[in-house]
């Protein structure tokens, strides 16, 4: 039961443990020098660019991990006796507006 949204939430790990080692990379990379400013501030400057993939990466963990709810939630109406439609989701609140 819910196979598919295990295989949808592995694959968004997957893509987690890369974010984190892309991260660990360019945090222990020298693109982020810090220096004492005026003798009380810290500035932070960044040299570098962050990785390219970055947003990709969060991107596809993010989709995965909405996918294994969807997915879940189509498997709990067949679940009922129900038959799910194309309008099979979990609910999200869409009420924010930009």
């Amino acid at each position: 039961m819910f196979q598919g949204s295990r295989r949808k939430i592995e694959r968004a790990n997957k893509h987690i443990t890369k974010l984190t080692q892309v991260i660990e990379e360019f945090r222990t990379s020298d693109c982020h020098p810090l220096n004492v400013v005026g003798g009380s501030s810290l500035q932070l400057e960044i040299t570098s660019p962050l990785p390219n993939d970055l947003p990709e990466i969060i991107g596809d963990a993010v989709h995965n991990l909405r996918a294994a709810l969807d997915i879940a939630a189509y498997d709990i109406v067949k679940m009922t006796g129900q038959e799910p439609d194309r309008r099979t989701m979990f609910p999200f609140n869409r009420g924010i507006n930009f």
